[in-house]
């Protein structure tokens, strides 16, 4: 449903969703993943995204979903990290992308402060030219469903984790 009750949210352009969604808070603890094993050194995903508020939102921002080098009880390699903070408005907050850890890393944000209850379309590609090589991660948002890759609104290669052997083995999600 597009309103903030029911089993999902809608984009205009996109498929109606058939999966239920989640609800993310500052104040819970759970992080939880889930097995996605694509081939290759190129990995996307979607999701649509509606902060209701900015309740527990930093200026520095924290990360609370993304792709995982490993799964299970344990997932210790992540790219891309999405990050969110507030916005220097009253009632907006940004988003921004981190692609691994190892170094000096800092995410990248999308200069857009977006309004609270608002559905956003969120993309995020992860890749690599090989096996052990650079990890660089983009972010879209609100990008046009079904034309092509338009330039990312933000990009990260900070850190120095290669691109692990397996790959992507999981997406996770973190309160």
């Amino acid at each position: 449903t597009p309103s903030t009750s029911g089993n999902s949210l809608s984009y205009s352009g996109l498929q109606a969703s058939a999966g239920n969604r989640i609800n993310l808070t500052s104040t819970g603890t759970e992080d939880i993943n889930k097995v996605f094993i694509p081939t290759g050194t190129t990995a996307y995903m979607s999701f649509l995204l509606n902060v209701q508020n900015t309740t527990g939102l930093t200026t520095t921002g924290a990360y609370f979903t993304g792709f995982g080098g490993t799964s299970g009880a344990v997932v210790s390699i992540y790219f891309p990290r999405i990050f969110i903070k507030s916005g220097a408005t009253p009632g907006t907050f940004q988003v921004g992308i981190l692609n691994t850890s190892g170094g000096v890393i800092t995410p990248s944000f999308v200069s857009t402060e977006y309004p609270t209850g608002t559905t956003l379309f969120i993309v995020a590609k992860t890749n690599s030219t090989a096996v052990g090589g650079v990890i660089n991660s983009s972010l879209w948002v609100n990008p046009i469903p079904g034309a092509a890759e338009p330039a990312a609104l933000a990009t990260n290669s900070a850190g120095t984790s290669p691109w692990p052997a397996n790959g992507v083995q999981s997406v996770i999600l973190r309160q």
